[in-house]
């Protein structure tokens, strides 16, 4: 009965550190054209406006133009969502 336990216990201590050596993917936001980005792998999801230190909030204004796809540091990105309320309060968005 003690080496079914111990093999299982090495089954589970194995497992349990082949899961914490695969590297997460972080999301990371980067601002390209004035748009902010959410991006994870190659694709990119727009973000809602900065909120800039302060208190104040630079809101999204004027023609927005969402690429397909943008390159940034010498990397391409696919546009694959708007996010949830990425343009709310943005009075003064005049077209998207």
């Amino acid at each position: 009965m003690k080496r079914i336990t111990h093999s299982w216990l090495r089954a589970l201590a194995l497992s349990m550190a082949g899961l914490l050596a695969v590297p997460v993917l972080e999301a990371v936001t980067v601002v390209h054209d004035g748009i902010n980005y959410t991006i994870s792998g190659t694709k990119a999801t727009v973000k809602r406006y900065n909120f800039v230190s302060g208190g104040d909030t630079a809101f999204y204004k004027g023609d927005i133009v969402i690429p397909e796809t943008f390159t940034e540091g010498g990397k391409t990105y696919t546009v694959v969502a708007v996010g949830a309320n990425a343009f709310v309060d943005c009075k003064e968005l005049t077209s998207l």
